[in-house]
């Protein structure tokens, strides 16, 4: 999300405006065409950068938290809280590209957010 807040128009035109644009096609073709750029992903990450659109990406890596018992995503609310982050988010890009508010504070606003609905707030580093 930190690139998305640096250029929030490129964000939102790739992941909201345009709902049928698959990335995965578009990032195939990219590092086709420039491999020196391609990075060297487990398969696990490739699933979720490669992803065909925002909700799959995210909802790839929401699934790493289903197995941690001091957060809140489960199998059986998963795909909801997936729906709220992604909206949500497509939110705070809206707001930046009407730059409502500054940039660095959208972006703590949907950290915070983040870290509630997933319960990682409870989690002590």
């Amino acid at each position: 999300m930190q690139c998305a807040f640096k250029q929030p128009e490129i964000f939102y035109y790739f992941f909201f405006e345009v709902k049928e644009f698959n990335l995965e096609t578009l990032f195939k073709v990219y590092y086709m065409i420039f491999p020196e750029e391609a990075n060297e992903f487990t398969d696990t990450v490739a699933q979720m950068y490669y992803g065909p659109n925002i909700y799959a990406r995210s909802i790839k890596i929401l699934g790493f938290l289903i197995n941690n018992e001091h957060l809140l995503v489960n199998k059986d609310n998963i795909t909801l809280v997936n729906e709220l982050i992604v909206e949500y988010s497509g939110f705070k890009i809206i707001q930046a590209k009407l730059h409502t508010k500054s940039k660095e504070l959208l972006k703590q606003e949907f950290i915070q957010i983040l870290y509630h609905v997933t319960g990682l707030e409870n989690i002590k580093y």
